[in-house]
């Protein structure tokens, strides 16, 4: 599978979880993804600042979808994934920024950065994903 803008905008609005929230694919090649995510009402918690579940649940979208640059690559699940909060998030719109670290035949491993409306770095997140692709079951 060839990854886009628009293969990667109806995987999302296709995922009944990751529709909820109001995420938009900024900009996509290889081994790498930027998705911007509106701080709405709904993802926000006391104090005016983004859910941390919220971060976590987009950056294991973010980090996952970049595996779909890999060849052939037509879907993945996460085997692992940790976050690193460093502020708060209190100003939008929020940029999530994935690479690739690598696309191995079965494993794909990942970086996700996580940016406030300021430019601050607020979260980094790190993970792997099991890759499913083409003819395989």
């Amino acid at each position: 599978m060839e990854i886009d803008k628009i293969t990667l905008d109806r995987v999302i609005s296709m995922d009944g979880f990751l529709k909820g929230f109001s995420i938009k694919v900024k900009s996509v090649e290889e081994g790498k993804l930027e998705l911007l995510v509106e701080l709405t009402p709904h993802i926000m918690r006391s104090g005016g600042i983004m859910n941390g579940g919220a971060v976590m649940a987009i950056c294991d979208a973010a980090g996952g979808l970049v595996m779909f640059s890999g060849q052939d690559v037509v879907n993945e699940v996460t085997i692992n994934m940790s976050t690193n909060f460093l502020r708060p998030i209190s100003k939008g719109p929020v940029l999530f920024r994935s690479i690739a670290l690598k696309i191995g035949r079965h494993i794909g491993f990942s970086n996700i950065d996580v940016l406030d409306g300021n430019g601050m770095i607020c979260a980094q997140a790190t993970g792997s994903w099991n890759l499913y692709r083409e003819g395989q079951q």
